[in-house]
């Protein structure tokens, strides 16, 4: 099936309230909603809590019953074919800075499991504690005079994530936790080389090196594992470091240029705008979410 993208802006900025990085909705109008395929941009969570509906998520279809529950990262695709009469759900949607907060440090593998595995059934009542934390949600999206109101919100999504990671892990589709193909395996090496490694090298050949196997055969398994080249996750896990950095630390721009061995903070500014469309300095003096 092919499917064509809303492209007039995407949902998720539609539905966020001015200044809100995050919002729940308890609805039966998804129906209308989704009624042509939207790509994510940032992250949903959806939990069944009536009827049933049929729906698309990256092409693939399946069965969105009571109990259920779908988590979509950023850049899915979501499609509502149809539902029951009585079919309801309740709607987490998240910014991609939200979700960078929340999910920092998380395995690799977390996400490649999701996005192959996206629903999961819980066992009979066992979704209340995920329907407790949108309550809250909700309610805190409402107290906007809380000045903290973002970072609880981001530490609830991040509960949620765990929680929701612990279970695929231990009941996930009958496999045994998140072991998935050799491919998935060899990738998840890689990234936690990536991981402890990436500070001092940046060079597709060091992992490949350290994975014993050809760059030619790495640039394979992220291709079909991540949808990227190696090069590409080394940058992209770099640019979260330089961003964690800027929004956390006081760490000066030549500061976090020698921590990460680039040769001068013009070329570390060059790299960050290549990657992000803004300079250091304008990302870190913008209004951040937390």
């Amino acid at each position: 099936m092919h499917l064509i993208m809303e492209t007039e802006g995407t949902l998720i900025k539609q539905l966020f309230s001015e200044g809100t990085p995050y919002k729940v909705k308890e609805t039966d109008s998804a129906l209308r909603n989704f009624s042509k395929p939207y790509r994510m941009d940032g992250g949903a969570i959806l939990i069944c809590t009536d009827g049933e509906a049929e729906i698309t998520i990256n092409t693939k279809p399946y069965t969105l019953k009571k109990g259920c529950e779908a988590i979509l990262l950023d850049d899915m695709s979501l499609f509502i074919i149809g539902g029951s009469h009585d079919f309801r759900m309740t709607m987490l949607l998240y910014s991609k800075e939200m979700a960078f907060q929340a999910t920092y440090k998380f395995a690799p593998q977390f996400f490649s499991y999701l996005i192959q595995h996206p629903l999961y059934r819980h066992p009979e009542g066992g979704e209340e504690t995920l329907l407790a934390y949108m309550k809250i949600l909700r309610d805190m999206q409402s107290d906007t005079h809380n000045r903290y109101h973002v970072l609880i919100a981001t530490n609830l999504l991040r509960s949620i994530l765990l929680n929701a990671y612990d279970k695929i892990q231990r009941f996930g589709d009958g496999q045994s936790g998140l072991a998935g193909s050799r491919k998935e395996e060899i990738y998840n090496r890689f990234m936690d080389l990536v991981i402890e490694h990436a500070r001092t090298h940046r060079d597709v050949a060091y992992y490949a090196d350290r994975l014993c196997i050809s760059t030619k055969y790495l640039a394979e398994v992220a291709k079909a594992v991540a949808k990227e080249t190696p090069k590409q996750s080394i940058d992209a896990f770099i640019v979260s470091e330089i961003k964690l950095m800027l929004t956390f630390t006081d760490m000066s721009v030549q500061q976090i240029a020698d921590y990460l061995h680039f040769p001068d903070q013009s070329y570390l500014g060059r790299f960050f705008k290549h990657h992000t469309g803004m300079s250091p300095s304008t990302y870190k003096h913008q209004e951040m979410v937390l």
